[in-house]
C-alpha cells in the first residue's frame, strides 16, 4: 500500500470506534446521495453488483434490496473496519445476498466481465490512481454493464461553506482544493464524465443536483459527529485553528444553526452523479 492509501486507511480506521454513536443518523443524512446513485444505476432484480468504498454500508444495503434474493451485492472497502457495520446490518435485515470484502478499487479481485453493475458513492475522489480504478471497473463489467458514481459538487455549497469554509476564514486552515485528491476532486461539472469517457465508457450521463442533507439533531450534535468521523488529521487542523482564533467550533456551530429547524439541521448539499456503460 502506498503512502497516500496508507494515510487514508489510517484516517478511516481511526474513526471506526465513533461509528456506533452516529451510524443511524449518518444513514438518514446521506439518504439523498444513495437515492441519486440508485436513480442513475437502474439496478434490477437478479443483478450482480459490485459496490466500491462501501464504508458502513450505504449504498450497498439499498442495492441488496434492489437486486433481491436472486441477485448479489459485494460491498468492498480499502479499510475492513467499517465493513463490519455493513455486514452486521445485512445480517440484521436478513440480506443474505450481500457480501463484504476488503478490497482496493485499483486492484479488484474479481474476474473480468463478472458484474452487471459497479457503484461508488462519495468514494472515488479519494482514489490515488483513478485512471487505474476506472480501468478496473471497466474490466470487471460485462459488455453493456453500468458504472455509476456520486461525488461532491461545488465546495461553496451550504454544507461545506458552513464547516470547512468557516474554518478557512483563518489563515492556518486550508480546505481541500478543486481537481486535487480529496473530496472536491470531481466537483467541477464534466470532469468525472470526461474521465469515464477516457476510460472507454460510452453513453456517459452526468447531472448536478442540490439535495437535502438533514442531520436528525441540532447543529451542535451535527458538528460533534463531523469531528468524530472526519479522522485525526482533521482534528489536528481544527486544533491548529483554535491556537490562532478563539473557539472555531462555536463559530461553525453558529453557522450551522442557520440551517436548524427544531430537531433537524439541514444545510443542503450539492452532488454530481455520473453513469456510463462498458
Amino acid at each position: 500500500m502506498n503512502a497516500t492509501k496508507a494515510f487514508f486507511a489510517a484516517e478511516w480506521q481511526a474513526s471506526a470506534p465513533a461509528w456506533p454513536r452516529w451510524i443511524a443518523a449518518f444513514r438518514q443524512q446521506t439518504r439523498c446521495a444513495t437515492d441519486l446513485l440508485l436513480e442513475l444505476a437502474a439496478i434490477e432484480p437478479g443483478m450482480r453488483v459490485l459496490d466500491l468504498a462501501s464504508g458502513v454500508g450505504e449504498p450497498a444495503l439499498e442495492l441488496a434490496l434492489r437486486v433481491g434474493a436472486r441477485g448479489q451485492v459485494v460491498a468492498t472497502d480499502l479499510v475492513p473496519g467499517p465493513l463490519q457495520f455493513c455486514a452486521a446490518e445485512a445480517r440484521r435485515r436478513a440480506l443474505s445476498q450481500l457480501y463484504t470484502l476488503h478490497a482496493d478499487m485499483e486492484a479488484l479481485p474479481f474476474r473480468s466481465a463478472s458484474c452487471d453493475a459497479v457503484t461508488c458513492r462519495l468514494g472515488v475522489m479519494f482514489c490515488p490512481d483513478s485512471v487505474c480504478a476506472l480501468a478496473q471497473v471497466r474490466r470487471v463489467l460485462r459488455r453493456g454493464g453500468s458504472a455509476t458514481f456520486v461525488v461532491w459538487g461545488d465546495p461553496s455549497q451550504p454544507l461545506f461553506d458552513a464547516t470547512l469554509g468557516e474554518l478557512q476564514r483563518d489563515a492556518s486552515f486550508r480546505a481541500p482544493a478543486l481537481n486535487q485528491l480529496g473530496p472536491f476532486r470531481y466537483a467541477r461539472p464534466g470532469v468525472l464524465a470526461a474521465a469515464l469517457e477516457q476510460a472507454g465508457f460510452h453513453d456517459v450521463r452526468s447531472l448536478e443536483r442540490v439535495v437535502p442533507w438533514p442531520w436528525p439533531g441540532d447543529a451542535l450534535e451535527m458538528w460533534a459527529a463531523w469531528l468524530d468521523l472526519a479522522g485525526p488529521s482533521f482534528a489536528t487542523a481544527v486544533a491548529a485553528v483554535a491556537r490562532e482564533c478563539p473557539d472555531p467550533d462555536a463559530r461553525v456551530v453558529a453557522r450551522l444553526r442557520r440551517y436548524q429547524q427544531l430537531a433537524c439541521t439541514d444545510p443542503s448539499a450539492v452532488l454530481i452523479g455520473v453513469a456510463g456503460r462498458a
